[in-house]
This record gives structure tokens, C-alpha cells and sequence, in this order.
């Protein structure tokens, strides 16, 4: 059996000191799986969101993600039938559309 701990972003970095909750609770995973002659590995990952959530991040409707996946705007990552968007990639084209609405409001100055 694999034990596993995960922790979020913002659990990590709203509590900066060295007794944070998750701090122990990695403390603990480590010294009981050292205890029990396990290898403890360590790895980050990239949270991915599903359309619904990045709509929510974006301020458009569903719908929309998923003409913008269709048509390659946004880059998707599909699990079985189903589309998930790594948080780099929304800020990325929130960006990417930032800039060409600047580039479009430029044109009337």
C-alpha cells in the first residue's frame, strides 16, 4: 500500500513557519516510512483543472473553454474522455488574450 500526503499550494505558503501543520504531517510520513525500511520520494506536480474550473479562473462560461480546447487556443491534457488544463496553461492564455486585446485597443489610439 502506498501512503501519500498532497499538498496544495495554498496550504503550503499561507503558514511560512517551520512547525506549519504540513510540515509535520511530512515529518511524520518520512520518519514512519524510514521506520519501516521504505524509500521516500518526493514529487511536484502541476495541478490541472477541469473546464468547469478553469472557466471559473477565467470568467467565461464553460462552453467557451471547451470551443477554445477544440480549436487549440487553450492546450488540454486529456484523461479518458476527459479534458483537464494545467494552471500554467490558463495563465498563459490569459495572458496570450490580455495582449491581444491590447493589440486590438491600440488600433483605435
Amino acid at each position: 500500500m502506498v501512503e501519500g500526503l498532497v499538498l496544495p499550494p495554498e496550504v503550503v505558503l499561507t503558514d511560512q513557519s517551520a512547525d506549519a501543520e504540513w510540515a509535520a504531517g511530512l515529518r511524520g510520513l518520512v520518519t514512519r516510512s524510514a521506520a519501516d525500511g521504505k524509500t521516500v520520494r518526493v514529487s511536484v506536480e502541476e495541478r490541472a483543472l477541469t473546464p468547469v474550473q478553469a472557466a471559473e479562473l477565467l470568467g467565461v462560461s464553460r462552453a467557451t473553454v471547451q470551443r477554445r480546447i477544440e480549436d487549440g487556443t487553450i492546450t488540454a491534457i486529456t484523461r479518458g474522455s476527459r479534458h483537464h488544463i494545467t494552471e500554467s496553461e490558463i495563465r498563459r492564455y490569459r495572458q496570450a488574450a490580455r495582449l491581444d486585446l491590447a493589440r486590438y485597443l491600440a488600433d483605435d489610439f
